[in-house]
């Protein structure tokens, strides 16, 4: 008696002669309408397509104005800080320089 396991291992070495698909496909009429019907089907399949790509691409479209926006954001971030500390040293050094001066012109007199 044959267990299970050995069933089914001798299921996956029987393999069917390819003559009796080829044989069914044959046997088959095709008339011009199937013939029709099949390229319009197969028509409309790549017209579903198209719109699936053409999606796919105002997505991807999408998404690198989106990736571009965000990496441009902390560049705007820096730059606007940079601006700030720049005013903010300028102050200090007109305040310095106005102090120098007037230190300068203490000691000469």
């Amino acid at each position: 008696m044959e267990t299970e396991r050995e069933a089914d291992m001798a299921d996956l070495l029987h393999t069917p002669s390819p003559g009796a698909h080829v044989l069914k496909i044959m046997k088959q009429n095709i008339t011009m309408e199937g013939l029709l019907e099949a390229i319009q089907a197969r028509h409309l399949r790549f017209d579903t397509q198209g719109k699936k790509m053409g999606e796919m691409n105002t997505k991807y479209t999408q998404n690198t104005v989106m990736i571009s926006s965000l990496a441009k954001a902390p560049q705007v971030i820096v730059t606007k800080d940079c601006k700030e500390k720049i005013t903010a040293l300028a102050l200090k050094v007109s305040v310095l320089r106005k102090k120098f001066m007037s230190s300068k012109l203490t000691r000469e007199t």
